[in-house]
């Protein structure tokens, strides 16, 4: 699962761990999108992803954080 991916990799390299924040649900009750956020203090790294349910909305943004944590890492 990309969050736990996420955590591993921050904590190998001794980074904080990523706090997620909701920024809007909207939709009906049955039927809801979440809009959540990423942030990586220290790296400069903020994501934006949604999803059905705010898991997988943190999920999204938690792959997103990889993809630039690890080019940022690379560089």
């Amino acid at each position: 699962d990309p969050k736990t991916r996420l955590q591993e990799l921050l904590q190998s390299h001794r980074y904080p761990l990523p706090a997620y924040t909701v920024l809007e649900v909207s939709g009906k009750a049955h039927n809801q999108v979440f809009k959540v956020e990423c942030s990586i203090e220290g790296l400069d790294c903020i994501t934006t992803a949604q999803g059905k349910s705010r898991r997988k909305a943190e999920q999204a943004a938690a792959k997103l954080a990889i993809e630039e944590v690890s080019k940022k890492m690379a560089s």
